[in-house]
């Protein structure tokens, strides 16, 4: 008799358990993708006093200029913005095209760095007397066995600057400077303008669904051979 129950449980949770496994299985890559999103942010963050994030000043030129990040640092305002990009990467300051090699795959595309001087220019035209600086920060696994523009940083030199400590402060000067630029920007309104904003990497749709499959199945086997039906 008690054979008998041992192998009831054995069967009703080891079913649970290789189903949750699975599941598992399948969400750790998510997770550690979260995980270093997260990581990156909070490196950003860290690198300024304070901070704006997807918002639009004018370039004083009748349109617009988008900014991904913008961080009050003591020196004065920097501009960040990510690329996603892996693989091998070929880039120079003034290369109108740049290069990304993935296996035997190479694929071109437009210099990044045109498009923070442009931003640049527009906090130029707004505070022609403050010093302003920008980043190209790339998140993805790659490389730049030419050499790559001083501009241009990885998430392990972004952290290796560590948090700007409470010690340094930006001067007033620089302070009234944010908080005048704080009253010119506004947020991107993700609905209208989402097509400004830095595509995202996203999960395969399969997995998630086969994650949450996974839990259902394991939640009806538990729940079935529980009450016996």
């Amino acid at each position: 008799m008690e054979s008998d129950v041992l192998e009831q449980m054995l069967m009703s949770w080891g079913v649970v358990a290789l189903c949750v496994l699975l599941a598992l299985w399948l969400a750790l890559p998510l997770l550690r993708r979260w995980r270093a999103r997260r990581r990156l942010e909070r490196a950003i963050v860290a690198d300024g006093i304070e901070q704006m994030r997807d918002v639009l000043l004018d370039n004083g030129m009748g349109g617009q200029a988008f900014f991904e990040w913008l961080l009050l640092t003591p020196e004065g305002i920097r501009v960040v913005m990510t690329s996603g990009r892996e693989g091998i990467i070929f880039a120079g300051e003034r290369m109108d095209s740049w290069a990304q090699v993935v296996g035997k795959r190479t694929t071109h595309f437009p210099n990044p760095l045109y498009s923070l001087e442009e931003s640049l220019s527009a906090l130029r035209f707004h505070l022609p007397k403050q010093h302003v600086e920008a980043n190209l920060l790339f998140i993805g696994n790659c490389s730049f066995p030419k050499g790559r523009p001083s501009s241009v940083l990885t998430p392990a030199e972004l952290e290796q600057g560590g948090p700007v400590t409470s010690e340094r402060e930006a001067s007033p000067l620089l302070g009234e400077a944010w908080k005048k630029l704080q009253g010119m920007v506004r947020k991107v309104d993700p609905a209208t303008e989402g097509y400004l904003l830095p595509i995202q990497e996203e999960s395969p749709r399969w997995r998630w669904l086969l994650i949450v499959m996974l839990l259902i199945v394991a939640g009806v086997w538990l729940y079935w051979r529980e009450l016996g039906i």
